[in-house]
């Protein structure tokens, strides 16, 4: 009988796994966790924590992590989550009639030959768990998918795997999941006294979309010739603006003329190089462009053609986003209403997209108060109250 894997205290990990409740493996900076996330690890000075008495919402956060802990590892625990995936949580990634099996059974067939696989579905099931169990375990199951998910992602990398035709599928289904975690988790995982900027996780959202980008490059051909062959095979034609209803063509015309005005004021504001200023010009263009194309696409049905517009995005956009570039953050809150769509869908998606028009409303409507007309009108899209 395999032994259950144990949880050591964590006296020495650095800033972020400690404020996420996760165990760090303690060989950074950079830890994996952080290396993973894309974020400053640091450690804590020496003696901080252990001689200032824990208050009682810290003690608290303990007893849900030695709960989660539980979960993870332990069999009883594990099985559950997997008859929940194979019952339940699969669905939620089925885009085409018949490729339920696929993710019903053909992807845990492949998860137990690769153990990165087994871990993203114990996380993206464990944290199913957490939306429709009681409050009083519900976080229990957030932290386990979050321990979970730092399992899959430390495993993947260990294995340095190169794309084979042995391998596609798996690697393929494990970077999916992977995808599907990073937009839920943001807005699931506790935040206590450390509130997660939903705005700080695009970045890393965008490089977990972006490595779905890669490996369906690098394996496209056996993709189109195996199971994942429907949802490979479908491609959105171009389509021409005239086809977008007025509405919508009102609304990319008023970003069009955003992104316009923002390029005037980093050109005459001092403090930003020309060049600069007419990088973020051009990728907020072609981000804006190419949410007009979804606006055309959109189904409300399929995923893909929310998710694909973060995943095939610049890096500048990226970055100008970091940097609370005004109209990145105007552009982004657009694509939310995509995204809310998604979240009607998909378990994973919901409330992602009103929580991300609300974060960034709250930095654009007094940043940019000639605005209000577009953000007003995101907010009625997601069905938030209009601005006062």
């Amino acid at each position: 009988m395999a032994q259950r894997r144990t949880h050591s205290k964590n006296k020495t990990g650095c800033i972020n796994c400690k404020k996420r409740h996760i165990k760090c493996d303690e060989l950074g900076p950079p830890c994996a966790n952080c290396r993973v996330r894309n974020v400053e690890c640091g450690q804590e000075p020496p003696g901080l924590s252990t001689r200032s008495p824990r208050p009682r919402s810290q003690l608290a956060g303990e007893k849900t992590l030695q709960a989660s802990v539980a979960i993870v590892g332990d069999r009883i625990s594990e099985l559950e989550l997997f008859h929940r995936w194979s019952t339940d949580t699969y669905q939620s990634f089925r885009i085409t009639p018949g490729d339920g099996d696929v993710w019903r059974l053909m992807v845990p067939q492949e998860a137990l030959t690769y153990p990165f696989l087994l871990n993203a579905i114990f996380s993206i099931t464990a944290l199913h768990v957490a939306t429709m169990t009681r409050p009083s375990r519900s976080q229990a199951y957030e932290l386990a998918a979050l321990e979970y998910q730092n399992l899959a992602i430390t495993t993947f990398q260990a294995s340095n795997l190169r794309v084979t035709a042995a391998n596609h599928q798996a690697v393929f289904a494990f970077s999916v999941l992977n995808m599907a975690l990073a937009v839920a988790l943001p807005y699931h995982l506790p935040r206590d006294n450390n509130p997660t900027n939903i705005r700080q996780e695009l970045p890393t959202m965008f490089g977990l979309l972006q490595g779905v980008v890669s490996i369906f490059s690098s394996a496209r051909t056996w993709l189109s010739t195996g199971a994942f062959q429907g949802l490979v095979d479908r491609r959105m034609p171009h389509m021409c603006r005239d086809e977008l209803d007025h509405e919508h063509r009102t609304a990319m015309d008023r970003l069009r003329l955003a992104n316009d005005e923002g390029y005037r004021l980093l050109c005459s504001d001092g403090a930003s190089s020309p060049l600069r200023a007419v990088s973020y010009h051009e990728s907020n263009l072609a981000a804006i462009e190419s949410l007009e194309q979804l606006f055309l696409w959109e189904t409300g049905a399929d995923s893909r053609s929310c998710l694909r517009w973060l995943a095939t995005l610049e890096g500048t956009i990226i970055d100008a986003i970091s940097d609370h570039e005004p109209v990145a953050m105007l552009v982004t809150m657009h694509w939310a209403i995509l995204l809310n769509k998604l979240g009607e869908t998909r378990w994973w998606g919901k409330s992602c997209g009103k929580m991300l028009v609300t974060e960034l409303s709250m930095t654009l409507k007094p940043l940019m108060p000639q605005w209000e007309p577009a953000i007003s009108w995101v907010h009625q899209q997601v069905g938030l109250p209009s601005l006062a």
